[in-house]
């Protein structure tokens, strides 16, 4: 049976109730589990996504199933929406497709094994009969290669009996049939991921299609560091897994790619302590370049190792086609020091760009690594991500303030929206609104028991609609 945040959350009392204040990113006030502080609110609805049909046309809501492992047997996919007819026809990817009509608001349609052999994007539309009808809007039927998720000890399921089937990723793994990795590491912070999972594991640096992608960290952020300085590296680390994870690997430049070269300090071949970067010899300036670096208009990426070992000389400069270059540093401004021991992680510098074909020119000062460059062209094999808020700790008892929370909050918004205007398939999962850390959510006063995580789960699910 599919996961129903209305059966089970103790917070759930009336219809009034299905309308809540978010806390979110910047000032408003709100009071909040009897905790005052200062935010900016969004109003989130949980009600079932609704559609409104016009001019004649079907208004399409959402998918029953809109993710499919890829491999998978046929299957038949129900679309919900309103005004829907008997003599509906439904077009995937463009052509009409056999339908079965169930009602005004639901109705059917199958898909071969052979479509479902290789990952990949298909679109969804209902046309109504009619002269002049327009189709209905689309939704989109994401076949993927596999789901992996990363994070902290929440997303490993810390605590919990039975993991492999209670912990979020694996219940969303089973409401979707896909297969499952979890990469979630006691006691990691946003830092962390890229040296323990990401890199590890080679996420992102070997093509994989379509994949489906979940992250959710900030917990030990904000308990360790709190509200401060250490937001900022917080901030680097959340915005270069978001891009790395988003971007396709064909989308990328790494160390290898003939297209990439590399001149004075910087040697060309992948440096694995350096997370398989470009590494550039302190004191020695250094050249990377990419000539022929095509775009379509979204910003181009430069992906390089941030580390508390480099000097406050460790820099680099990117231009494009020769105009005045955006700069950073691989030194952080406060130690990156996370509580499991990491003190070098990656750090991303966007830089925006026409659509078209660019040079690329990274210059350095020599003691710093680049791990690539990336930019997103679309396309049915990019990757999507769902990106969790930072989850309540145990309302009554938090080892992090309600503020202290809200705050890395915030950034994770503003980190994901960047994405967003970027293009890459980035989906927000709004857990604050699904799991209250009551105590009959919570195990401890961080971790969630086997109700917490279903509805963590219920989360991720509605943000795949």
């Amino acid at each position: 049976m599919p996961l129903s945040f209305t059966e089970h959350h103790p917070l759930w009392k009336s219809p009034a109730a299905r309308r809540i204040l978010f806390a979110a990113i910047s000032l408003g006030a709100l009071a909040l589990a009897g905790c005052s502080t200062i935010v900016q609110t969004i109003t989130v609805d949980l009600t079932k996504k609704v559609a409104t049909p016009i001019d004649g046309s079907a208004a399409l809501a959402y998918l029953q199933q809109p993710v499919v492992q890829a491999g998978s047997p046929a299957a038949t996919i129900t679309v919900h929406g309103a005004g829907f007819q008997p003599t509906s026809q439904l077009l995937l990817d463009g052509a009409l497709r056999t339908v079965t009509f169930g009602s005004s608001v639901d109705l059917q349609f199958n898909i071969s094994a052979s479509e479902l052999a290789s990952p990949g994007r298909h679109t969804v539309q209902v046309q109504n009969p009619g002269s002049g009808v327009p189709a209905s809007n689309k939704l989109a039927l994401l076949v993927t290669s596999g789901y992996a998720a990363f994070g902290d000890s929440i997303t490993f399921g810390g605590g919990l009996d039975a993991r492999l089937t209670e912990a979020y990723p694996f219940v969303i793994a089973s409401q979707l049939s896909l297969y499952a990795q979890d990469h979630g590491q006691n006691g990691d912070q946003a830092c962390d991921i890229f040296p323990h999972a990401i890199y590890p594991q080679l996420v992102g640096y070997i093509a994989v299609a379509a994949p489906l992608y979940s992250v959710m960290i900030g917990t030990n952020d904000a308990n360790r560091y709190g509200v401060g300085t250490y937001e900022a590296v917080y901030n680097h680390c959340h915005q270069a897994v978001l891009t790395w994870l988003g971007t396709s690997r064909a989308d990328k430049l790494l160390p290898g790619d003939a297209a990439l070269t590399a001149a004075g300090g910087c040697t060309i071949t992948p440096d694995p302590q350096n997370f398989g970067g470009i590494t550039c010899t302190a004191g020695t300036p250094g050249t990377i370049t990419a000539s022929a670096f095509r775009t379509n208009g979204s910003a181009i990426y430069v992906w390089y190792t941030l580390t508390d070992a480099a000097s406050a000389n460790s820099n680099l400069s990117v231009a494009i086609d020769g105009a005045s270059p955006a700069t950073a540093s691989a030194h952080p401004q406060v130690p990156i020091a996370t509580s499991n021991g990491s003190t070098q992680s990656v750090s991303v510098l966007r830089i925006p760009a026409g659509a078209g074909t660019h040079t690329v020119a990274i210059q350095t000062s020599g003691d710093i690594a680049i791990q690539g460059i990336g930019t997103n062209r679309g396309g049915p094999a990019i990757p999507q991500l769902i990106v969790g808020d930072v989850p309540w700790q145990l309302s009554q008892d938090p080892i992090a303030s309600v503020s202290t929370q809200l705050r890395y909050s915030a950034n994770a918004h503003a980190n994901l929206a960047q994405a967003l205007t970027d293009g890459l398939d980035v989906r927000f999962a709004q857990d604050r609104v699904t799991m209250w850390g009551t105590r009959d959510e919570m195990l401890d006063r961080v971790h969630p028991n086997a109700l917490g995580h279903q509805h963590l789960a219920t989360a991720y699910l509605a943000a795949l609609q």
